[in-house]
């Protein structure tokens, strides 16, 4: 293992994901599933995403990213 595993308090932390296909979705599910306030930038977004748009943790926002997106992350 190359990585280093982290235990971080997501809950009302603003997440940002960038992407909007299977693996964003299965990264947006675990970070909502946190307690974050997540924003996912992507030109597109797969089903997975769309359903947890409609809750009030994951803000969709359909464009390319830009730097600014990551203002207060």
């Amino acid at each position: 293992m190359n990585g280093v595993p982290l235990l971080l308090d997501l809950t009302d932390r603003r997440v940002v994901v960038v992407g909007g296909g299977p693996v964003a979705a299965r990264r947006a599910r675990t970070f909502v599933e946190a307690g974050a306030d997540l924003l996912v930038v992507a030109p597109f977004a797969c089903e997975e995403i769309v359903e947890l748009a409609s809750t009030d943790r994951l803000t969709l926002r359909i464009s390319e990213f830009e730097p600014s997106d990551l203002a207060g992350a």
